[in-house]
């Protein structure tokens, strides 16, 4: 199939951006940032730490995705990327 469409004119190429919804999701999504008597030990296992590793691997996932709409096919390319 990826020959017979290989001649389709590319119509849009959208890359997704993730930086909106990574705020949204992952800034409170433990019950330890949200709740201030688990404060203390979301710092000692390092809670915090992680919500912000997590955002940065959201980012780079989402650079390595193309999307692009053709005149018959939708290809979704999808780069290597570091979990």
């Amino acid at each position: 199939l990826k020959e017979y469409y290989a001649n389709d004119r590319v119509i849009m190429t959208m890359y997704p951006d993730a930086t909106t919804r990574v705020a949204a999701t992952y800034k409170c999504a433990s019950i330890m940032c949200a709740v201030p008597c688990f404060w203390p030990h979301a710092i000692i296992l390092g809670a915090p730490c992680s919500v912000c590793v997590l955002q940065e691997k959201h980012k780079s996932a989402a650079r390595a995705h193309k999307v692009e709409l053709r005149e018959r096919t939708l290809q979704v390319t999808i780069e290597d990327y570091d979990v």
